[in-house]
């Protein structure tokens, strides 16, 4: 059920947290797999640190978004999956915010180029949504771009 949950297998919405529950209640019974994915899902703390680069994204001003998504590229941060979540979130509702401010639209480029760099296949889709879904040139390049990079 937990795999269900986490891929939408048979229909069943994608729910990280519903799988984490499954895949529990399975490692409490010893299932060792079971256990590996409770493992893999349970989400990383997210540093003090990289929280205030979060917030800052969420500012309405596109010079604090700048800095902060440069800041959060530049840090270990890039790495953390609890961050690395957030970020996805804030690019898919970012790029519809103020497209004439050209440091939103920096901003909103440096998250592509966050979750590009993580290496991990699930941001390969968000970026894909990103480049199908928003009209500015400079966010879908980078969408585009960092998507190649996680592979097919």
């Amino acid at each position: 059920v937990g795999l269900y949950y986490e891929t939408g297998l048979g229909g069943i919405p994608e729910s990280r947290q519903d799988a984490l529950v499954w895949y529990q209640k399975a490692a409490s019974q010893g299932h060792e797999a079971a256990r590996q994915k409770v493992a893999e899902l349970t989400p990383d703390p997210i540093p003090q640190q990289a929280q205030q680069y979060l917030q800052q994204l969420q500012s309405t001003d596109g010079r604090t978004q700048q800095q902060a998504a440069k800041e959060l590229y530049r840090s270990a941060y890039k790495h953390n999956r609890a961050v690395l979540d957030q970020v996805k979130e804030l690019l898919l509702s970012g790029c519809t915010t103020d497209l004439r401010d050209g440091h939103h639209i920096d901003a909103m480029a440096w998250l592509c180029n966050i979750l590009g760099t993580s290496g991990d296949p699930r941001y390969r889709q968000p970026l894909l949504d990103v480049l199908k879904t928003r009209t500015h040139k400079k966010i879908k390049k980078y969408a585009q771009n960092n998507a190649r990079k996680l592979g097919r």
